[in-house]
């Protein structure tokens, strides 16, 4: 009777210990499949401030509403159509856009605004600095002679704001008033964090009425483009 009564208690404590370790090694899978892993030596992601990733389609693209600040050329409200060109003064690329749209908005008389908007190059040491430097000029009515000059200086790791204050005839008191003032730099990062959520992610980016465009067209090309905009 005692040795039956042992076989009970031998089998009941192996029947634990083996449910034990299937439990333990459930809870076990259950975990490693819910964890994230990392290469090795990668910081762990602060999962609750990383910004959602967005990938979105030229196709799908929808141009930014027309704001009262925006620096506008050719064509003022009435117009009945925009080019909006997110660039920055480092981007090659935007130059070449712009020779396009500079060679064919004129010849439309006003129908045609052209629209330029900041999104500096966070790697390139003066980009934030000569964004804000053309709007302080803009508050002296001198954006776009600012802009131009800025566009056509070519240049990559310097840039003499002092050279240009006095060769654009600028306040340079206001220039470095202005310089000082975190209000215009907020506000260009403000629109380059719209920009992003509305998936503008490089530049350039441009749009001609409400198609979206990565890459140069030439005049003819862009002036195809505008002309079936405004005969749609």
């Amino acid at each position: 009777m005692n040795h039956m009564n042992k076989q009970r208690i031998f089998i009941v404590v192996c029947l634990v210990l083996a449910f034990s370790a299937m439990t333990g090694w459930l809870i076990y899978s259950a975990y490693k499949s819910s964890t994230t892993k990392f290469m090795a030596g990668a910081p762990p992601l602060d999962i609750m401030n990383l910004a959602i990733p967005q990938t979105v389609n030229l196709s799908s693209m929808r141009p930014p509403a027309i704001q009262p600040t925006d620096e506008t050329r050719y064509g003022g409200p009435e117009a009945a159509a925009s080019v909006i060109l997110f660039g920055n003064y480092s981007c090659a690329e935007c130059r070449k856009i712009e020779q396009s749209i500079k060679e064919v908005v004129p010849k439309y008389s006003g129908k045609v605004r052209y629209v330029w908007r900041d999104m500096p190059n966070e790697n390139a040491k003066y980009d934030a600095d000569a964004a804000l430097f053309a709007l302080c000029a803009g508050l002296q009515g001198k954006f776009w002679d600012v802009h131009d000059a800025l566009m056509a200086e070519q240049w990559v790791s310097s840039l003499d704001f002092d050279y240009l204050t006095k060769q654009l005839q600028l306040d340079a008191t206001q220039i470095a008033a202005c310089m000082a003032d975190q209000t215009l730099i907020e506000s260009i990062k403000n629109d380059a964090a719209y920009a992003r959520s509305d998936g503008v992610t490089s530049t350039p980016i441009f749009f001609v009425g409400t198609e979206a465009f990565a890459s140069y067209l030439t005049p003819n090309e862009l002036d195809s483009k505008i002309k079936e905009f405004l005969g749609s």
